[in-house]
């Protein structure tokens, strides 16, 4: 055997600790593989699947639920560390959990650099970005954006590639659930409505999907445009390294290069997220506002400002609210609720007293057209012919009961933690439309959980006297 120099050995060491974490880190990393796999077997995630494809689809998704519900807790259960005991010492090696690291920040490498540069210019394959952009460029010129719904038709001269959301039970469309349009469809669709605005009206579309989101984004977007920047992806991609800086901050000084890849090693947001929506705005706003849970103003009104982003921040809302009655009392979750309200309304007070009736009805647009079925969750079932697939309701009834469930056992389990911030997100597996894009950020959010966890844990024991120390050890 040939010595290595000693430092060497150690750059290896560190190299290894920072690519293959403890159990809690290589649980959110196996979650962001199984979520990866579940698009690999949902396919494009709309349209008729396979029934086995639609049974393996949802597999993952429990499997990746099961990972991040053990890797948020502050204790690995005893029946884990029994079996990690009995495995072989070679299945031990720290090689095989640097290895699953390179493989999940290798995956998305190609389709994300392929369809970057595009991105960056302006040429957006998603109705949802390109959409803002256009809101941002009418408020630029003065136009209330909730009111303009013949931007809908600029919009897709503007951005060809991005097409627009088809509804189900039109004309051009058809009924079926199970049938999907086709890309060539949708533009076939949207190309006789150009020609011919008399088709305009046949009920394809939603001119209002062009504004279906609040304010806050608009606002967000409004500089960029102002600037002269090509895209708004560039807003993505701010708000991405300021997600980057807040893991950094909350983790303990040890752990943060590794929090950092961890991070990073999530293939489904790079090729579900950050090029096709902007999730990732929102959700650095709801990172924020449990990161300052002290703050008992500046954190609520955070959380209020990811609600005016998007409307997926809205189902965070309850659960925080739950867990700061649960800390703190009534008192202190209605004046919370207050300032989370106030950070809704401000960005969207001028158009809600410009024109409330359509900003109401744009916001509600995605509950209320009838779109057809997509996404990854529990609805991949229907898409395989496992489960019925007739009406929307049915899905959302499942969606509302799955909401109710998980605020009831927030309410009434022993432990107050903040894993709410992760347990917002699972109603959406049951919804009608449950796009990966959802999902995709569910393994930074129990990292964040996890890592700050471990750093109030640290500043807990450093505060406590060394007797209080050696008794929490001893027990």
């Amino acid at each position: 055997m040939i010595a290595l120099p000693a430092r060497l050995v150690s750059t290896i060491d560190t190299v290894l600790a920072a690519l293959a974490p403890r159990w809690q880190g290589t649980l959110v990393l196996f979650s962001a593989f199984f979520l990866y796999q579940a698009t690999v077997e949902g396919g494009a995630g709309h349209g008729q699947i396979p029934a086995w494809r639609g049974l393996f689809c949802v597999g993952y998704g429990v499997l990746a639920f099961g990972a991040l519900w053990f890797a948020m807790q502050p204790i690995q259960p005893a029946w884990t560390q029994a079996s990690l005991k009995r495995l072989p010492e070679f299945a031990r090696w720290r090689i095989w959990r640097a290895a699953l690291t390179l493989a999940l920040l290798w995956i998305p490498l190609h389709g994300f650099v392929a369809q970057l540069p595009g991105n960056l210019h302006g040429r957006y394959h998603n109705d949802a970005v390109a959409f803002v952009h256009a809101d941002a460029d009418l408020l630029r010129h003065g136009r209330n954006p909730f009111t303009a719904d013949d931007a809908f038709w600029s919009a897709a001269v503007r951005w060809p590639d991005a097409y627009a959301t088809p509804l189900l039970g039109s004309l051009a469309f058809g009924s079926d659930p199970l049938r999907y349009p086709s890309s060539a469809a949708q533009g076939a669709a949207l190309h006789d409505a150009l020609a011919h605005p008399a088709l305009r009206n046949a009920g394809n579309f939603d001119p209002r999907t062009v504004h279906n989101y609040p304010a806050g984004i608009i606002w967000l977007a409004l500089p960029l445009i102002w600037a002269g920047l090509p895209s708004i992806t560039w807003l993505s991609f701010a708000a991405l390294i300021a997600l980057g800086a807040l893991l950094w901050q909350a983790a303990p000084a040890g752990m943060r290069a590794g929090a950092l890849i961890i991070f990073l090693a999530n293939p489904v947001m790079w090729l579900y997220s950050l090029l096709e929506n902007y999730d990732v705005i929102c959700i650095v706003f709801i990172v924020a506002a449990w990161q300052f849970l002290p703050r008992t103003r500046l954190s609520p009104a955070l959380l209020g400002i990811a609600c005016a982003v998007k409307q997926i921040a809205w189902f965070f809302a309850p659960f925080y609210l739950v867990e700061i009655f649960r800390r703190e009392g009534w008192r202190a979750a209605v004046q919370r609720g207050g300032w989370l309200a106030l950070g809704f309304i401000v960005p969207n007070l001028p158009f809600i007293l410009l024109s409330p009736g359509a900003w109401l009805h744009s916001l509600l647009a995605p509950q209320t057209d009838a779109m057809f079925p997509i996404g990854y969750g529990l609805i991949s079932l229907g898409l395989g012919g496992l489960a019925p697939v007739a009406s929307s309701h049915l899905w959302s009834a499942l969606e509302g009961i799955a909401l109710v469930a998980l605020l009831l056992f927030q309410l009434r389990r022993r432990l107050v933690i903040s894993d709410g911030i992760v347990l917002a997100l699972i109603p959406l597996w049951f919804a009608w439309r449950s796009p990966m894009n959802y999902f995709a950020f569910l393994p930074v959010l129990a990292l964040w959980l996890m890592v700050h966890t471990m750093s109030e844990e640290k500043q807990m024991g450093q505060r406590q006297p060394p007797s209080a120390q050696l008794a929490s050890d001893a027990s």
